[in-house]
């Protein structure tokens, strides 16, 4: 697994910097400010959001000097609220800060679709257990379900509508063809996702990228579930290799603010490719867990993780333009999981 962590990570450092980005959302980095925006998720062993934090609580480093919070923001599952004990001063408002932020949440189930047998009896589980998860959303959250075999397939545009949403989760079984959804009511996905670049989509990595590049129009902070088994390639001597098609992927759902947490699909309790989503979840603030022995309590962590997380605000420290590392932490409280995406770039 060093092998793993040393190739992402050498892998991701090498990613090029990101083009400039127009301000279209409340929670998203404008280059036009000097503030950086970072969505964290702060949970217990079982994926209870620790609330009631303030900036007083954080620790924030960036390159690895300490940097000053200048607000913090509690956001629920049902909507913004600010914390009851935050203590830090809200940065002027920015044409950013003026867009409202959607009711409800934007979630993406996104299945990893292969017959192979440890892979399509997991997805069988999982299938069940997202049924039980949409039980659990709220009316004014909007659910979309995509997956992946030979390409990237939209089979349910962002919905409330949780008949809709469960035949397109067990459709997610099928290698069949998939027609262009037609664009629906805002918040919609078949409104930005470009249809060409999905049905060129021949590796996950390359459907993620179609992905966070349609979800970057939509505002907010968003989570992905993905059900799979997999990504990058694994080679017999030197381990798994998250090559150039990873860096875009991630680029595009960091833009997005998306976070995936990754639900293995796989039986067994260890196999070569389960470090690429170890690294994918790590990299986006999200979070790994392995579903294939206690399948229901996999999909309950990432329920309650998802419920609620913590929107950090700071001024970008006066260093060279490029990719910065970001160490977060929470001091005082236990042990708790910090969940943050650990780069930003200006």
């Amino acid at each position: 697994m060093n092998r793993v962590r040393w190739l992402a990570a050498a892998l991701v450092v090498s990613a090029l910097p990101l083009r400039a980005q127009e301000p279209s959302a409340r929670f998203q980095e404008s280059v036009s400010s000097e503030e950086v925006v970072v969505d964290v998720h702060v949970i217990d062993n079982v994926g209870n959001p620790i609330t009631g934090l303030s900036a007083a609580d954080f620790l924030l480093r960036v390159d690895g000097r300490p940097v000053p919070i200048q607000s913090v923001e509690w956001v629920s599952s049902g909507g913004a609220a600010p914390p009851p004990d935050v203590s830090a001063t809200a940065p002027e408002e920015t044409e950013c800060a003026k867009v409202a932020p959607l009711p409800g949440r934007l979630i993406v189930l996104f299945f990893q679709t292969d017959y192979e047998m440890s892979r399509i009896t997991g997805q069988m589980r999982m299938i069940r257990e997202a049924h039980r998860f949409l039980d659990t959303c709220s009316p004014d959250d909007r659910v979309a379900v995509l997956s992946f075999d030979s390409h990237l397939k939209l089979r349910q545009d962002f919905t409330a509508d949780r008949g809709k949403l469960r035949h397109a989760i067990d459709r997610t079984l099928y290698f069949d063809r998939v027609e262009p959804l037609a664009p629906g009511e805002f918040p919609s996905l078949a409104a930005s996702i470009d249809f060409r670049a999905a049905r060129r989509a021949t590796l996950p990595e390359h459907a993620l990228r179609v992905i966070g590049q349609a979800l970057e129009a939509l505002p907010g902070s968003k989570s992905l579930l993905f059900f799979g088994w997999g990504i990058g390639n694994f080679d017999s001597k030197m381990g798994l290799i998250l090559d150039h098609n990873y860096p875009p992927a991630r680029v595009a759902l960091e833009r997005s603010h998306t976070s995936v947490f990754a639900l293995d699909v796989t039986s067994a309790d260890y196999h070569s490719m389960e470090g690429g989503l170890k690294a994918l979840a790590g990299d986006t603030g999200g979070l790994y867990v392995k579903t294939h022995v206690f399948p229901r309590l996999a999909m309950e962590k990432v329920t309650r993780a998802i419920s609620g997380f913590y929107v950090l605000t700071f001024a970008r420290p006066r260093l060279a333009r490029g990719r910065h590392e970001m160490s977060i932490r929470v001091a005082g409280r236990g042990h708790p999981w910090v969940l943050a995406r650990p780069n930003y770039t200006d």
